[in-house]
């Protein structure tokens, strides 16, 4: 019965937002509320210390990319671009809107509750430049790492792209005179996570700069559902919720706290350092997936799992509870890579089954409504230590303008919280790339270089075992 009745208790959350949003109508100076998940992302001050919960993407393109084209292609594809007006609605919104107002827009509290706002002096000019390298090779693991860790300016709207110039790999080994033929353009960039996701900014370039459909994989598990079953799982909910999320999360908050990679939650930002796998083969991994009977999704998570075992044999000893749309466990005390990708399919097929993301949606529906200081004091990760995100990028080659794109990498900070590692996996077109970021406190970048690397060294145990 408390279960049922969590809901009502949460009223006064709800109605205090709403007084916050009926006020906030009256005044035109300031845009819309964040909805819960972008409130708790933004829990940070990122102006002020090295933000958490920054999401960085990189876009290799070949040849050289004008600023001033750039621009004005960003202008007229992305900042100017509108919603048509619901004929229906016509009476309430007469002009289209704006497709992103918050490139235009900061972030505020007002009431107790995180509003955008207009910038007065928005420039463009302050969001989109470009930065010349000599002759130094460079790498994605150098940049994403600098961008990390980088302020975000006070009273501007968190995003900015960095047109990176001269780009050479340190992995491309190239001579001097195929050097200057295959120079490339590096285009960076930043989001604060409070206001975008890996498929809005692939939306952004795909969709807005690239002019074409966005094309990503489908889902490897479906859950078939029907009315009836539909019913009986939110007839289900609160109870499930109660005793899977709040009585289950209390369980593994202990258990995590233990963990080697769990930091304090309310400790001083440290820097964040990056680790960057080698191209993995989409091919390999389908390969793998097939021969097993298990998806793509659980031959990553192995790799990750395998790195783990690989990096450290304390791990070796238990399972890892990681955040990954809800709570999956990592079979790091599975001895053998086979035992270890048997087990990530399961447990995985297991999160998909019992829908475990809806619980956690509500948690943070919930959690994204309470008032600032209430909710910074007690809405935070507190069960996960390691993080897992997988990103099922573009599928297809595209170009920005007449320049081809080569690569898309993403990487994640940290988030707010106790986890001390993330990683994150991102595909384009055939290939995958393992980003991982770890608090400074955790490992250095060396180490998380290595656990990066670890995961090809997984994937080709995996591959032997086939040819065996």
């Amino acid at each position: 019965m408390i279960s049922y009745l969590q809901p009502v208790l949460w009223l006064p959350s709800y109605i205090l937002r709403g007084f916050a949003l009926l006020i906030a109508s009256w005044t035109s100076k300031l845009g819309n509320i964040l909805n819960p998940i972008s409130t708790l992302l933004a829990d940070e001050d990122y102006d002020k210390y090295p933000p958490k919960n920054s999401l960085i993407g990189t876009v290799t393109v070949d040849g050289d990319v004008s600023l001033e084209e750039f621009q004005d292609l960003f202008k007229r594809t992305v900042l100017e671009a509108t919603i048509p007006t619901n004929p229906i609605l016509s009476w309430k919104q007469p002009h289209d809107q704006t497709r992103y107002p918050e490139f235009q827009q900061y972030q505020i509290n007002f009431l107790g509750f995180k509003f955008w706002k207009d910038d007065p002096n928005f420039q463009i000019e302050n969001h989109i430049v470009e930065k010349v390298l000599t002759n130094e090779p460079s790498s994605l693991q150098n940049v994403h790492k600098e961008m990390h860790n980088k302020l975000f300016v006070s009273k501007r709207s968190p995003w900015e792209v960095i047109l990176i110039k001269n780009y050479r790999s340190v992995e491309d080994g190239l001579g001097e005179h195929e050097e200057q033929a295959l120079r490339k353009t590096v285009i960076v960039a930043r989001f604060h996570h409070s206001m975008a996701d890996a498929k809005s900014i692939l939306k952004v370039f795909v969709i807005g700069l690239g002019q074409r459909p966005l094309c990503l994989a489908k889902p490897q598990l479906n859950i078939n559902s029907n009315i009836l079953s539909e019913l009986l799982f939110y007839l289900r909910f609160p109870f499930v919720y109660y005793l899977s999320v709040i009585s289950g999360g209390l369980y593994k908050a202990y258990q995590s706290s233990f963990h080697a990679w769990r930091v304090n939650m309310f400790g001083a930002n440290p820097r964040q350092v990056i680790g960057m796998s080698s191209k993995l083969s989409l091919h390999d991994i389908k390969q793998v997936a097939k021969r097993n009977n298990v998806t793509t999704s659980a031959v990553v998570l192995s790799l990750m799992t395998g790195a783990m075992c690989n990096i450290d044999a304390k791990f070796r000893e238990k399972w890892v509870i990681a955040g990954h749309i809800g709570a999956l466990v990592l079979p790091t005390d599975q001895i053998t890579a086979a035992k270890r990708l048997q087990a990530c399919q399961k447990n995985f097929a297991d999160l998909k089954e019992r829908r475990i993301e809806k619980y956690y949606e509500f948690v943070h529906l919930q959690a994204g409504t309470l008032n600032n200081p209430l909710r910074k004091m007690t809405m935070r990760n507190i069960f996960f230590p390691v993080g897992v995100t997988n990103i099922a990028g573009e599928s297809h080659e595209f170009s920005i303008g007449q320049n081809k794109c080569s690569e898309f990498t993403f990487s994640l900070g940290t988030l707010t919280g106790c986890a001390g590692v993330i990683f994150t996996s991102s595909s384009y077109k055939d290939y995958l790339r393992v980003a991982v970021a770890a608090d400074e406190s955790i490992m250095d970048e060396i180490e998380a270089q290595k656990l990066a690397q670890s995961m090809w060294n997984e994937l080709e145990m995996l591959k032997s075992i086939l040819n065996q």
